[in-house]
């Protein structure tokens, strides 16, 4: 036990698991690992924060005012999805004047609806899906008698939320063929954002047997076919958030572990811009150091965000001075 306080630390296994799957998504894109799923479980996670962190403030709102209108609803709740949007939005700006490009579907996060090589990768399907989700789902605060359901219900509400989202998905890709779009519609994957808000209220033993059975159910056939497939991480990292929310780790891999699950979006953001600035410094990086390389420019542009402010009060005299005397 002296040992254990010593050496190792609790931590929260959805911070690890967070990490874990950006480390998943740039490993395999750069081929330095065949890690499927980290964007699937990206989305379950983001259902489970939402229900986690967002929803208590919403349901406070509503509890202290019966009356409450939609916009005191909604307001939270964008405010909550704007810190996906912003940053994001401004990355594209920088990135498409970088280039001298302009793409409307990417700007309005729509690229999923082209397909997977839409603007030459200068898009993000996954923060595409995972914006139109938050939208989709925001109804279910416009609606009065389906945000009361959500709030007095939740844990119902989301486990109903899987089987017909999942059902919806199941019949749209037996009447329609988008495979050329590699099904990366909200439709066919809002049911992924269901089961992290389910997993966020599996309090008890019930609850949290429940929904390892449902999800094991929804993800069975696909990992059936492909056991090392998406639906594998989506799966055990759930289960593994149900039941082991906590996990012990040496202290000196939780900075580390914790710098990569918070910049986790910039990270997916910048990664092949990393790549390609690798390259300019170093004659055919390996697969490896692509890897590591990315992450580390993503922890940096994270850091750079959080201390905006502070960033820019030091950057943007001494840009003037460069701009009005020219040195």
């Amino acid at each position: 036990m002296e040992l254990k306080n010593s050496m190792l630390s609790r931590y929260d296994i959805t911070l690890l698991l967070r990490a874990f799957s950006i480390f998943a998504i740039v490993a395999g894109h750069f081929k330095f690992m065949s890690l499927g799923g980290g964007a699937f479980f990206l989305i379950a996670l983001s259902g489970y924060n939402f229900v986690k962190f967002t929803l208590p403030k919403l349901n406070r709102t509503s509890s202290e005012n019966h009356s409450a209108k939609t916009i005191n609803y909604l307001k939270p709740y964008f405010r909550f999805v704007f810190r996906i949007i912003l940053p994001t939005l401004l990355y594209l700006i920088v990135l498409y004047t970088y280039f001298g490009e302009f793409h409307w579907l990417g700007f309005f996060f729509l690229s999923n609806f082209s397909g997977p090589n839409y603007a030459g990768g200068f898009s993000y399907w996954f923060l595409d899906v995972l914006i139109q989700i938050y939208i989709a789902f925001s109804f279910a605060l416009i609606i009065k008698p389906i945000r009361e359901y959500l709030f007095n219900t939740t844990y119902i509400f989301f486990l109903i939320g899987i089987l017909v989202s999942f059902l919806i998905r199941e019949l749209s890709l037996s009447a329609f063929d988008t495979e050329n779009l590699m099904n990366r519609l909200p439709h066919l994957m809002i049911y992924i954002f269901f089961i992290g808000g389910s997993a966020a209220v599996s309090d008890t033993l019930l609850k949290k047997s429940l929904t390892t059975v449902v999800v094991g159910l929804v993800c069975f056939e696909a990992i059936l076919n492909n056991m090392l497939g998406y639906e594998s991480l989506l799966f055990f990292g759930v289960v593994l958030t149900i039941w082991i929310p906590y996990i012990y780790m040496p202290n000196i891999l939780i900075p580390i572990v914790n710098k990569v699950a918070m910049a986790s979006l910039f990270i997916y953001l910048s990664h092949f811009q990393a790549r390609s600035l690798l390259q300019k410094i170093v004659s055919d990086p390996t697969p490896l150091m692509n890897t590591f390389f990315a992450i580390f420019v993503g922890i940096l542009l994270s850091l750079i965000w959080k201390n905006r402010k502070l960033f820019i009060d030091k950057t943007w005299p001494f840009l003037i001075k460069r701009l009005r005397f020219g040195y």
